[in-house]
């Protein structure tokens, strides 16, 4: 998998206001909790207030095209959206292996808080139980574009605390050309005629 890591990547007042706003949030005790704010959204639907949100828009969006053209400049014209994601993982919690959604291009997490707790873990595949983890430090963004060969990761809780991230996605509403630019066109084809004559089989026997 190509990613990036970023120390230090929020501006001190950012993370001073994302922190403070963690204490304002109800998570669920046992599963991860996501409090969404997102550009195409109202501001009555964010949790992020409308200023700050488009205060963050302008701090990391112009970065975020940047690594999405260091990491997968092919993606660039998908991108048509924002989202910013304040996620709680309880302690006992642990996120199995995944590949994230094909909506998101470049994905992206910032560690809030405690001071510490476990980071991302990265795998080969969806057997790779083990992994290599991004080590969790205040502030380090980790990115990457998804792709569905080699973007397997997971997340879980350090069983002390509760462990908070910002998470930061490019968006794409183009799903279809999203998959054609993983896979490349004849993959992507013949995924398509093998999956219709699938459920096509299915379908004369039921």
């Amino acid at each position: 998998m190509k990613y990036k890591i970023i120390d230090n990547f929020l501006k001190p007042e950012d993370l001073e206001y994302l922190q403070a706003k963690l204490p304002t949030l109800k998570p669920k005790p046992d599963i991860p909790t996501s409090f969404y704010s997102k550009k195409s959204w109202g501001p009555d639907q964010n949790t992020i207030d409308s200023g700050k949100l488009l205060q963050l828009e302008e701090h990391y969006v112009p970065h975020a095209m940047e690594i999405l053209r260091e990491l997968a400049p092919h993606k660039i014209n998908l991108v048509d959206d924002v989202a910013f994601n304040l996620q709680s993982t309880p302690p006992h919690y642990a996120y199995p292996i995944h590949l994230d959604s094909n909506q998101k291009v470049l994905s992206g997490v910032v560690y809030l808080q405690p001071t510490e707790s476990t980071g991302t873990f990265l795998h080969k595949n969806s057997r790779d139980i083990n992994g290599e983890e991004v080590p969790w430090k205040v502030n380090r963004a980790f990115f990457f574009s998804r792709n569905p060969v080699d973007s397997w990761h997971s997340y879980k809780g350090d069983e002390v605390g509760v462990r908070w991230v910002l998470v930061f996605n490019l968006l794409t509403s183009k799903l279809r050309k999203h998959e054609i630019k993983d896979k490349g066109f004849l993959k992507y084809t013949l995924s398509r005629i093998r999956k219709e004559s699938t459920q096509g089989v299915e379908t004369s026997m039921s």
